[in-house]
C-alpha cells in the first residue's frame, strides 16, 4: 500500500564497485566488527515489499559433503562467503527443494566452514569442520536433533595450533567417528569418537616412520566396523593410509599405491556391511589420476577405473555406496582446458564414467561430496567457476543440475533516473556463472520488472554505474566493461524501445577507462565522467553528447595534482554543469569540484571539511544553475564522517551534515533535488552493530537523518543511488544481503 510523504521498499527485479578510496577502510571495519545487524521497521515510516533478483546468479557459497537418509531428506553442508567472512552453511532437501538452515558458529568467529556431514536418521546427524578466532583453529561440530542444529563441544589436541575436522559417520545415536587433522610440529590425524553422550579423541597408531599423516574420510557400518581414510608423508613420497575399528580399537590396514607414483592419496571411503568398501582419491606420477581402492574383507586392492577421453587430470573427492553392485564416486575432470564435474559408477563387476551436465557458461567446476540412497536416487554437491554451489541429482537414468535455494542471486543496483512518475529505470548488475552482467529494470508506474540490457561481446564483466532520462524516449546509462583483462568505458542509450551499446571514446593512450556518471540537460546533451589509467597515471574524465556523437571533453587539472578521478555530474542547462570526484597530491587528497560553462570546463575552489582532512565527492545534483548539493565523505576524528557542500550561484560552501551517532563510518555516495527546499541524499552507515543504508533530507534549512528499516532477513543494506520525477515521487536504489547473498533493493518516496 502507498503512504504519501514516506519511504518504502517498493518491488525491484534486478556489481558496482565504488571505486574510492574509503573502500579499504571500509573493508576493514566490516571484517573486524562482525556480522551486519538488521534494524527494527519504524511503525508507520517504511514498509518492506519483496524484492526478487535477475535469474542467472547462483548463490556464492561451496558445497562440501551431503548425507541422505531418504529420497526426501538430505542434508548438505559447506560454507559461504559473507559480509563478515566465511560462514558456516548448511542446506535441507524436502524431497522437491533445497532451502537453507540455520547454521550456528562459535561467538567470537572470523571465519567457519563444514567438510563433512553423516546421517543416522532425519532426526540425528552430525556436521564437522572448523572455525578460526583469528589466531587458532579449532574443530567444529554441530548436530541435529530433527528440528535444529546445535553446536556440540568438540576436542582438539593438546597445543595443536590448527584442527579440523574432514568427515563423520555415524552407526548409530551412540557411536559416531569424526576424523580429520591437526597442525602441530606439522600435519597430524586426528579421530574424535562419540559415545551418545560426549566427543572425546580416539587414540589411534601412527604409520611407522612418519610424522605427517591426516585423514579425510571416514565410514562406519556398525559400532564394530569402521575404516578410516586418508594419507601419509614419508621422506620423498606421500602414501595411501587406512585404519580400521574393531568396536575396541583401531589398527592400521596395509593400503595399496600406484607403482612409481609420488604422490597416493585417499578423500573418501564407503562400505556396505564388513567385506564390501570403495576408498577414492588420487595419484600422481607425471600428472594427477584418480584412484579407485576396493577392500574384499581381507585387503585392499587397486580397483581399475577408466579416465574419460582427453583427460589431462582426474581427481575422485567422494564415493558412496547402496549395496555391494552398485556405487558412485563424484570429482573433477579437465580435458581441453576445461574442468568439469565427473561421475563414475560401479555396477557390481567394473566401474564406468557417467554424462554429467556442466553448469552453463562454467569452465571450472568439481563434485565434492555425494550420497545415494538407493540405485536410483542420488545427489552430488560441489562448486563451480566463481566459488558459486553446484548441486545435481540422479534419477536412476540421467544426471541433472538442481536447482539452488532461494537466496541465490548475486545483484546489485547502483543508479536511478525517472523521467515521470511513470517511467523511471535503475541500473546495476548481476554476477551469474558466465561473468558479471548489465541488469536494467523499468518502472511503469506500478511496478518494477527487468528489461534486457546489452553486454560488450565476449566481455568477462559488465556493469553499469549511472543513468540519466532527459525524455520518456531518451536515457542514457554508463559504466564498464572487461574483455581480456583490459577495462574500457560504456555507454548504452534508451531509444523509447530498446537499450543499445554506444561508442564511448577515451582519453588519447588510456590503457583502462570507466565511467561512474551520467547526466543529461536535453537529450542533445549529456556530460558522462569517470576516469581513465595512462602513462601519466589515473586521472579524471568526461564525454559529452552533443546529439549526434560523444566527443572527448578537455577537463582542467588541480595544481600539482598526481591523480584524479570524477565520479558525479549535474547539467541544470546545456551551459552549467558540475562534476564532482576527488584528486591527489603530494599533501594529501582532498574534493574536486570542475565546472563546464559550455564551452570549457575549470576548476572550482571548494572548502576543505571542517578537519583539513582527507576528502572525497561522489555525486551532485542542481535543481538550478544558482543552487547545487554535492555529497561524499571526509576522515574526522578517526571516523569517517558525511559530507556536503552547496553552491548558491556564486561559491562553494560546506554544510552541517548528519551521521549516525554511534556509527563509524558514515559515507553518502547519490543525491536528488527535485527543488531547492527539498533533496535525499543516501549511501551507507556502519556501527559495532551492523551496517545499514543512509538517508538523510534537506528541508531547505538543515539536514536531517532519516530512519530506514533493512528488508526481511536483510543482515545490511546500502543506497547507491536516487531518483526524483517530482516532490512527491522518488526512488532509491542499493542493495541488500542475507545469509546468503546479495539482492537489489529499491525504496520509494511517495
Amino acid at each position: 500500500m502507498q503512504r504519501n510523504g514516506t519511504w518504502w521498499n517498493a518491488d525491484a527485479l534486478g556489481v558496482i564497485t565504488h571505486n574510492r578510496h574509503w573502500v579499504a577502510l571500509w573493508l576493514a571495519v566490516t571484517l573486524i566488527a562482525g556480522p551486519f545487524a538488521g534494524r527494527a521497521e519504524a511503525a508507520s515510516t517504511w514498509f518492506n515489499v519483496g524484492a526478487p533478483a535477475p535469474s542467472g546468479g547462483p548463490s556464492r557459497a561451496t558445497l562440501e559433503s551431503i548425507a541422505c537418509t531418504t529420497t526426501t531428506n538430505c542434508f548438505a553442508v559447506g560454507s559461504f562467503e559473507g559480509v563478515a567472512g566465511r560462514r558456516t552453511l548448511i542446506e535441507r532437501w524436502n524431497g522437491s527443494t533445497w532451502a537453507v538452515v540455520a547454521s550456528p558458529t562459535p561467538a567470537a568467529t572470523v571465519s567457519s566452514r563444514l567438510f563433512g556431514v553423516g546421517c543416522v536418521s532425519a532426526t540425528s546427524c552430525y556436521a564437522v569442520g572448523s572455525w578460526s578466532s583469528g589466531t587458532v583453529t579449532s574443530s567444529l561440530i554441530q548436530r541435529w536433533n530433527g528440528t535444529a542444529w546445535a553446536i556440540v563441544a568438540s576436542q582438539n589436541p593438546a597445543g595443536a595450533t590448527a584442527t579440523t575436522l574432514r568427515s563423520v559417520s555415524c552407526a548409530s545415536t551412540t557411536s559416531c567417528f569424526a576424523v580429520g587433522s591437526y597442525s602441530q610440529s606439522g600435519t597430524k590425524k586426528l579421530i574424535e569418537r562419540w559415545n551418545g553422550t560426549a566427543w572425546s579423541i580416539s587414540s589411534n597408531p601412527n604409520p611407522p616412520g612418519s610424522s605427517v599423516h591426516e585423514f579425510s574420510g571416514v565410514s562406519c557400518t556398525s559400532s564394530t566396523h569402521c575404516f578410516a581414510v586418508g594419507s601419509y608423508r614419508t621422506s620423498t613420497q606421500t602414501r595411501t593410509f587406512t585404519e580400521r575399528w574393531n568396536g575396541t580399537a583401531w589398527s592400521i590396514v596395509t593400503s595399496p599405491n600406484v607403482n612409481l607414483s609420488s604422490f597416493n592419496a585417499l578423500r573418501s571411503v564407503s562400505c556396505i556391511g564388513t567385506t564390501h568398501c570403495f576408498a577414492v582419491g588420487t595419484y600422481t606420477s607425471t600428472v594427477y589420476r584418480k584412484l579407485v581402492l576396493r577392500w574384499n574383507g581381507t585387503a585392499w586392492t587397486i580397483a581399475a577405473n577408466p579416465n574419460p577421453s582427453g583427460a589431462t587430470f582426474t581427481d575422485l573427492h567422494s564415493v558412496s555406496c547402496v549395496t555391494a553392485s552398485s556405487c558412485f564416486a563424484s570429482g573433477t575432470v579437465t580435458a581441453s582446458g576445461a574442468t568439469k564435474p565427473l561421475v563414475q559408477s560401479w555396477n557390481g563387476t567394473a566401474w564406468g564414467l557417467a554424462t554429467v551436465p556442466n553448469p552453463t557458461g562454467s569452465v571450472e567446476a568439481a563434485l565434492s561430496g555425494i550420497a545415494c540412497v538407493s540405485a536410483t536416487s542420488c545427489r552430488a554437491v560441489g562448486v563451480a567457476f566463481g566459488d558459486y554451489q553446484l548441486i545435481e541429482n540422479w534419477n536412476g537414468t540421467a544426471w541433472s543440475i538442481a536447482a539452488v535455494p532461494t537466496g541465490s542471486a548475486q545483484s546489485e543496483l547502483a543508479g536511478v533516473s525517472c523521467a515521470s512518475v511513470s517511467l523511471c529505470f535503475a541500473v546495476g548488475s548481476n554476477f551469474t556463472l558466465s561473468g558479471t552482467k548489465t541488469v536494467i529494470e523499468r518502472w511503469s508506474g506500478t511496478s518494477w520488472s527487468v528489461v534486457t540490457s546489452p553486454n560488450v561481446a565476449a566481455s568477462s564483466a559488465s556493469a553499469l554505474r549511472s543513468v540519466s532520462c532527459p525524455s520518456t524516449t531518451f536515457c542514457i546509462a554508463v559504466g564498464e566493461a572487461t574483455t581480456a583483462g583490459t577495462t574500457q568505458s560504456m555507454v548504452q542509450r534508451w531509444d523509447g524501445t530498446t537499450w543499445s551499446i554506444a561508442t564511448a571514446p577515451a582519453p588519447v593512450g588510456a590503457t583502462q577507462s570507466r565511467l561512474s556518471g551520467v547526466r543529461c540537460a536535453t537529450i542533445a546533451m549529456c556530460i558522462a565522467v569517470g576516469e581513465a589509467t595512462t602513462l601519466d597515471g589515473t586521472l579524471a574524465y568526461a564525454i559529452r553528447w552533443n546529439g549526434t556523437s560523444w566527443v572527448l571533453q578537455s577537463l582542467a587539472v588541480p595544481s600539482g595534482a598526481t591523480a584524479s578521478v570524477l565520479r558525479g555530474v549535474a547539467c541544470p542547462s546545456t551551459t552549467s554543469c558540475f562534476a564532482v570526484g576527488d584528486w591527489v597530491s603530494g599533501a594529501g587528497s582532498r574534493s574536486l569540484i570542475e565546472r563546464w560553462n559550455g564551452t570549457t570546463w575549470s576548476v572550482q575552489s571548494n572548502p576543505k571539511p571542517p578537519s583539513g582532512s582527507p576528502s572525497d565527492l561522489s555525486a551532485v545534483a542542481c535543481p538550478s544553475t544558482t543552487s547545487c548539493f554535492a555529497v561524499g565523505s571526509y576522515l574526522g576524528s578517526g571516523s569517517i564522517r558525511t559530507f556536503v557542500q552547496r553552491w548558491n550561484g556564486t561559491s562553494w560552501a560546506n554544510q552541517t551534515s548528519p551521521n549516525e551517532a554511534s556509527a563509524f563510518f558514515n559515507d553518502l555516495v547519490g543525491v536528488a533535488c527535485p527543488s531547492a527546499s527539498l533533496c535525499f541524499a543516501v549511501g551507507l552507515s556502519r556501527d559495532v552493530g551492523g551496517a545499514n543504508a543512509l538517508l538523510i533530507r534537506w528541508n531547505g534549512t538543515s539536514w536531517t537523518r532519516l530512519s530506514l528499516a533493512n528488508p526481511p532477513q536483510a543482515i545490511a543494506s546500502v543506497l547507491r543511488g536516487v531518483s526524483c520525477a517530482s516532490t512527491t515521487s522518488c526512488f532509491a536504489t542499493g542493495w541488500y544481503t542475507t545469509a546468503l547473498s546479495r539482492y537489489p533493493m529499491i525504496k520509494r518516496y511517495a
